[in-house]
């Protein structure tokens, strides 16, 4: 059933004013179709109310593709797929270091020490299998270090093996550095086959 909405002016008598004719008063004219019950009853609702139906239709329809994202995004965090904000710290402006965090180089020397006895006791020099024997002592260090929690340093550490074969060797580093926060460990360990220096600097970072 076609239903026939029209806006109209009302039609009062005003004296000295004509009245509009009757199609001035249908000039805009909406159609809306809307389907009529079985058994030939009207069940057309009146424009206003239509209107409202649809609005409500339309937000619940909103309403409900929100949560679904919602949901959605709340499992994709859940499974670590959503990446989390970097959180970025304040800087705490302290220019040295605290004393139980200072490093020591006496006791960063006496762990390596223990550390080299226990990977070079029984090797012997060669050249091929020292060169990643010297690639894993320093990672080995390097990790040893960092278990000791020096807050705020910075780990340099300098491994060097070479065979003993009765010459002399010197090995010399120069750094500039603040000698009350930073420190050097030199550990020197040698058996009949081989020599190691191992040099580790702890760098206080502001």
């Amino acid at each position: 059933m076609d239903v026939v909405s029209s806006q109209t002016k009302a039609n009062f008598s005003v004296p000295g004013e004509e009245t509009p004719s009757t199609s001035d008063k249908s000039r805009r004219v909406s159609v809306f179709t809307f389907p009529s019950s079985k058994d030939g009853t009207d069940d057309s609702e009146p424009v206003g109310k239509a209107s409202a139906m649809f609005g409500r239709r339309s937000t619940f329809r909103g309403f409900a593709k929100t949560i679904q994202k919602v949901l959605a995004l709340e499992k994709l965090t859940k499974l670590g797929t959503v990446m989390r904000p970097t959180i970025n710290y304040e800087n705490t402006y302290r220019l040295t270091p605290v004393d139980r965090f200072h490093y020591n180089p006496e006791k960063v020397e006496r762990a390596i020490m223990l550390l080299l006895e226990a990977q070079l006791a029984n090797v012997k020099y060669e050249p091929k299998r020292c060169t990643a024997q010297t690639r894993r002592i320093t990672d080995l260090v390097k990790t040893k270090v960092k278990q000791m929690d020096f807050q705020r340093y910075k780990l340099v550490c300098s491994v060097m093996l070479g065979q003993c074969n009765d010459q002399g060797i010197e090995a010399v580093s120069r750094c500039v550095w603040d000698s009350q926060a930073d420190g050097c460990a030199c550990i020197h360990y040698k058996n009949d086959s081989l020599f190691a220096v191992v040099t580790v600097y702890g760098v206080y970072f502001e």
